[in-house]
This record gives C-alpha cells, structure tokens and sequence, in this order.
C-alpha cells in the first residue's frame, strides 16, 4: 500500500514531476521523458501500482516462500532506491518533486522496516542480501526504463477515446 499512496502522489503532481525532470533531468532522464505527457505518466503508475499489489498480494499468499520473499525484498529496496532518488532530486533542484513526501515518510520507512525484519527473520538466505542493491539498481534503472514506454502505450489504448 505504501507503494499505491507513493504512486498516487506522483500521479496527482506528474504535471509538476514531468516539467522538472524534463527541464531539469540530466540529459538521459530528459530524453527518457521528453514524449510522456501527465496523463501518460498517471495511467502508467496506475499500471504499476496494479502489478506491485499484484505482487505483494501474491508474496503474501506465499510468506514461506524464499523466492516470493527475495521478491518482495527488492521491491522494498526499489521502492528505497526511488526515496532516496526523490529526496536527492528535490534537495539538488532546491524544489520539491512529486512524490518526495510520501518517498521520505512513507516508503523509505516501510522499505527499510522490512529490510531490518527480513534480515531478523532470516526470510532470505543470508548469502542473498549482498544481491539486494543490484538488483534494485537493474529494476528502477533498466527495467523500469524498458517497461515504462510499454506502459504507457497500454495506458494510451486504455484511455483512447474515439470521437
């Protein structure tokens, strides 16, 4: 859920998050960007918090699980990851960017709560933790990048509307 809050966040300020990343982006952000528009962006993370509820709903059904475990052990670090990107972002521009404020009290707590519990729990094998931070650096950076562009394609059929 704190996925969802955080998503809804940047979905309502995507007007904002878009002219900021594509005025202020560094050059491969500006690009990435440059052909998205705010409806674009908002049904794209409306696809996303779909698949990430999905996921959880799904790793929650399967707690004993290591690999629905290691799943949602990189999602939590993802969603860290995006936090931290927000809060630097925003302290960089000297502006807030959609999104930060749900990144800062929200999602980076609960990411970081289920990290600490995790590592208690031992919910992965402990030979796995190293493998957190790559893998979250692969899912927002590439594979976000891959399968944004495909999103909003989806989103843009969901909402075409024929006159």
């Amino acid at each position: 859920m704190a996925f969802a809050v955080h998503n809804l966040e940047e979905g309502i300020g995507a007007p904002l998050l878009l002219q900021l990343m594509q005025s202020r982006g560094p050059d491969f952000l500006r690009g990435f960007y440059s052909g998205i528009s705010a409806a674009d962006m908002q049904g794209s993370l409306v696809i996303l918090s779909a698949i990430g509820i999905c996921l959880a709903a799904i790793a929650a059904r399967r707690s004993t699980s290591r690999v629905w475990s290691y799943v949602m052990l990189v999602f939590a670090a993802v969603m860290g990851l995006n936090g931290l990107a927000h809060a630097a972002f925003s302290i960089a521009w000297h502006d807030y960017m959609p999104g930060t404020l749900t990144a800062v009290c929200v999602t980076m707590p609960v990411s970081l709560a289920l990290l600490i519990r995790s590592r208690r729990e031992v919910w992965i094998a402990p030979s796995l933790r190293w493998t957190l931070a790559p893998a979250a650096l692969v899912v927002h950076g590439p594979v976000f990048a891959a399968l944004i562009p495909l999103f909003v394609g989806v989103a843009r059929l969901l909402t075409r509307r024929d006159a």
